[in-house]
């Protein structure tokens, strides 16, 4: 700012605060509100003790909510301390500005890139959800915007909402720089808007997340997940409290249309149902299996664990096409699984996304070898001694390398837990397949885990 100081220049401050891990200076705790701190005496060597710990285990109880060691008392401590950072920060460009005379005729922009996470109970209330999902929680983020000499002053405000893909243009015809063709770009100018000149711009857009999309529709929101929606009014629910799909189909429709209309046009398919498989689909494992024992702890109200599948030649003859295959969209991840020695309360399941949930957020759903909706959390069945197969579509939310694959064991409950794998590959839409793990060396063991090839030979065909 100062070297720049009376010609035009731009500046982007990308700040972590708040974003994971936890971090605070102790001069910075000793600011936090008696009335957020509520008698937590909490030091910065604790805080970083606490965030390393939480770093080498990953220790998190959804009950209680005690993430990696931290309360959440503390963490709304800590979480305070970063905003009050973060504050800090925005101020010293804000001063710097000011000080150099540039104050009037600079365009200063703040605003998050994503809602709060989950580890602040009340961060996004009264929107419903964290980050990492498609509701408003996660979505809809304040801004702030000054331009003196733009007519963009303090003590007004702006409720309509703008789109990320809306600042370019805004923010063009705030610098006074003409672009050559509107019309190809997405985003629209809320200008005249903002200064009061005109009417707000109508609400209707489309998005794409890891694991679902949406498309809005000024009142209307629909949220796209693999075979199914969700509908909310924001009008009348800006919570989304209450999913209306079924009680205004016609609307739930044309919008989900609109949506997957717009997804074929940009080449994009973030949840791809795949039809059900053509001929036989049992599962036939044969020869090599991959045995998976692991005693699951008690300390987390869910144990999660991820294997990768895919490293230094696990593919039957070091084939080299799994190592740097990318996953596209219309591709089938599928495989047979056997599981032995389950309680309820766990369960198990391959992943393309590095063990993260896919398809609508649910961890292990998919679409099975008949083209029926399952979810491995909700109805697979428990213990069995039948090897059962499963398919998976992938859209662009799974579009990753082939050793971001994990086998993915879930327990709310202590107790071994034994998973046999076998015939994991992916299936393209012309009927190629690419090989995951058909046999060969086994994942390195870890703490309580237990990884080897063990032979397997079918009583019949």
């Amino acid at each position: 700012i100062r070297q720049n100081q009376g010609k035009p220049f731009f500046c982007m401050v990308a700040e972590a605060a708040p974003h994971e891990p936890f971090q605070a200076t102790e001069a910075l705790l000793r600011r936090v509100p008696d009335g957020i701190r509520g008698g937590i005496e909490l030091t910065e060597k604790i805080v970083r003790e606490k965030t390393a710990e939480f770093a080498r285990s990953g220790r998190m109880d959804e009950k209680t909510r005690d993430y990696g060691g931290f309360t959440e008392a503390e963490r709304r401590v800590v979480y305070s301390a970063m905003m009050i950072g973060l504050d800090d920060s925005v101020g010293r460009v804000l001063d710097a500005l000011k000080e150099t005379g540039q104050e009037q005729n600079t365009i200063v922009l703040l605003f998050s890139d994503n809602g709060a996470m989950r580890f602040i109970r009340e961060g996004n209330l009264p929107l419903r959800a964290w980050k990492h999902s498609m509701y408003d929680g996660a979505i809809r983020v304040p801004g702030f915007l000054s331009f003196p000499k733009g007519g963009i002053t303090a003590g007004t405000s702006y409720e309509p909402m703008i789109r990320g893909m809306d600042l370019y243009p805004t923010l063009a015809a705030l610098a006074g720089v003409p672009i050559e063709d509107p019309g190809a770009l997405d985003g629209v100018d809320h200008l005249p808007a903002i200064l009061g000149k005109a009417k707000a711009p109508g609400l209707e857009w489309n998005g794409i997340f890891v694991y679902y999309g949406g498309y809005r529709d000024n009142r209307w929101k629909l949220i796209a997940k693999a075979g199914f929606s969700e509908l909310y009014d924001l009008k009348q629910d800006p919570s989304e409290t209450e999913d209306v799909s079924a009680k205004l189909p016609d609307v739930t429709e044309r919008l989900r249309a609109k949506h997957d209309v717009w997804l074929k046009q940009h080449g994009a398919n973030v949840n791809y149902t795949p039809p059900a498989l053509q001929g036989p689909h049992e599962a036939w494992a044969d020869g090599q299996v991959l045995e998976v024992r692991w005693a699951a702890p008690q300390h987390s109200a869910k144990a999660w664990l991820g294997i990768p599948l895919v490293r230094h030649g696990r593919v039957k003859g070091k084939d080299p096409t799994a190592a740097s295959y990318v996953c596209t969209p219309g591709d089938c991840l599928v495989y047979d699984m056997k599981l032995e020695s389950m309680k309820p309360g766990q369960t198990a399941y391959i992943s393309p996304l590095r063990g993260e949930p896919i398809f609508g957020g649910n961890r292990g759903t998919g679409i099975d070898a008949s083209g029926t909706r399952v979810s491995s959390t909700e109805n697979l069945p428990g213990p069995s001694n039948e090897w059962k197969r499963f398919v998976l579509g992938l859209g662009n939310s799974a579009a990753s390398v082939l050793p971001d694959l994990r086998l993915v064991i879930e327990s709310k409950v202590k107790g071994d837990v034994r998973v046999l794998i076998d015939n994991v590959q992916i299936l393209k839409p012309g009927g190629q397949v690419v090989p995951v793990w058909n046999g060969g060396d086994a994942p390195a063991g870890q703490t309580a885990l237990t990884c080897k090839v063990i032979e397997w030979q079918p009583a019949s065909r």
